[in-house]
């Protein structure tokens, strides 16, 4: 028997031995440095079961899946109260709910992240890297093992935003309220220091949290995953789901929620550069990512055409003169295509909701996919709300009645500390997305662990 089992680890073995050598291949990395569960790959089972390592949970079937997300009650969204009709105006929710003029217009700051964490830099096999930060409750070696238990969300921010900005911040806290452990995920570039190759993140970018989660597994392999993102973190977090299709199961990823997604990125890209958009909101995006491209240029001249890139006007344009010619891309339309999450949606095989403002700047309503004839029978519930603005669901006083207290690290933010000065609600969406997070987590527990 032993002999039999001797023989089957070796052939196991080659398998592994031939996957690394393709991945490395394939990603023009050296070969001792293909992780783990990249060589083990469909083998992942076996080797659990001949080396004694106790197996992890089996993935949700499809069809329960699908009842789960199916069965999720989403809050009604009323609008703000009290600015003389602008709180149903899309940009003034875009602008006071995700924080620009927050004080002059509702009198308050923009939330300071009062959780303590671990901050760790992850090298890439690229030889760059990205920065995360941990909760410390819930991550430091010395927690208590029930807090070390706690299942994962991986929260992924938007376009120039931070892994410390106030959407992360809020989301974080409403996960916490939850019992989740967030880890703060910062693209490339986005945590203040330059990243150190030609490029960064951009839409679909998806090989740095691909890292990130089967890196967590192997450090925490009982413990679940589960990914939330806005804007362009939603749109990576769910074409990532897409391509892992089946095997998001071996990395222990179980679900996600997701935020103001630009599901037809080129839908997205002209509305973005269309009428006042491009003066709001391109503009602004174009001083920062330009900053970078003039860092990166000094290191490598000849990525990408400096001069393009300083004569773009839109971000198009600079997509099309940054990002497609650094990734190869034919151009901006190239690029846009093939990283929309749109089509990636029907392979996702994880309980998902997804939600968006009908109003969306950045986003036309017709550029939303159906949430049934896209979705092609996945278990991903596409929400799509009448107002709310991009990131923004800034809401009235009644939003409030149904919540329950929310925990912000060790202390208790109460609803008080939510409201502005006219009684309306900003975090919305936080807590819809934590609420949507805790019943996939749930009703998902009672399936894995029978």
């Amino acid at each position: 028997m032993l002999r039999v089992g001797s023989w089957t680890l070796t052939a196991l073995s080659a398998g592994a031995c031939f996957n690394a050598y393709t991945f490395a291949q394939k990603e023009e990395i050296p070969l001792s440095t293909v992780p783990f569960l990249e060589a083990v790959g469909p083998y992942h089972k076996a080797f659990l079961q001949l080396t004694g390592r106790k197996g992890k949970p089996q993935a949700v079937p499809i069809r329960q899946a699908v009842a789960i997300v199916e069965s999720f009650q989403p809050r009604e969204f009323d609008c703000a109260d009290g600015y003389f009709g602008l709180e149903k105006n899309q940009h003034w929710q875009t602008i006071v709910g995700t924080g620009a003029l927050r004080k002059a217009l509702t009198g308050k700051d923009l939330p300071e992240r009062n959780i303590e964490v671990i901050s760790e830099r992850f090298a890439t096999r690229d030889g760059d890297f990205y920065d995360v930060d941990f909760s410390r409750a819930h991550f430091a070696k010395d927690a208590p093992q029930s807090q070390l238990e706690t299942p994962i969300v991986i929260i992924l921010h938007g376009l120039e935003a931070t892994y410390r900005g106030g959407m992360t911040t809020k989301l974080a806290e409403e996960f916490l309220a939850q019992g989740f452990a967030p880890v703060f995920y910062s693209f490339r570039g986005c945590s203040g220091t330059p990243n150190k190759t030609p490029g960064a993140y951009h839409v679909g970018f998806t090989k740095d949290i691909n890292e990130l989660v089967v890196e967590l597994h192997l450090r925490y392999p009982s413990r679940k995953i589960y990914l939330s993102g806005f804007s362009l973190g939603g749109n990576v977090s769910l074409k990532y789901l897409g391509e892992l299709g089946n095997r998001a199961a071996d990395r222990h990823i179980f679900g996600a929620v997701t935020m103001s997604v630009p599901y037809d990125a080129t839908g997205a890209g002209a509305a973005l550069d269309d009428g006042i958009n491009k003066y709001i909101y391109a503009a602004n995006f174009l001083k920062t990512l330009k900053t970078k491209a003039e860092i990166q240029h000094k290191l490598y001249p000849d990525a990408f055409d400096i001069e393009k890139v300083r004569a773009a006007q839109t971000i198009g344009e600079f997509d099309n003169a940054y990002i497609a010619a650094i990734y190869k891309y034919k151009d901006q339309f190239d690029y846009y295509t093939q990283n929309g999450s749109k089509a990636w949606i029907p392979k996702i095989r994880v309980p998902v909701v997804s939600i968006n403002a009908k109003d969306d700047p950045f986003i036309p309503e017709k550029t939303l996919p159906d949430p049934v004839k896209d979705v092609h029978g996945a278990p991903v519930r596409l929400i799509h709300i009448p107002h709310g603005g991009h990131c923004g669901f800034v809401a009235s006083p009644r939003s409030r009645q149904a919540d329950t207290p929310t925990t912000a690290g060790d202390g208790l933010v109460s609803k008080e500390a939510r409201k502005d000065l006219k009684g309306n609600d900003d975090r919305w969406i936080a807590v819809e997305m934590a609420r949507a997070l805790k019943h996939i987590h749930t009703e998902s527990e009672k399936i894995t662990s029978a």
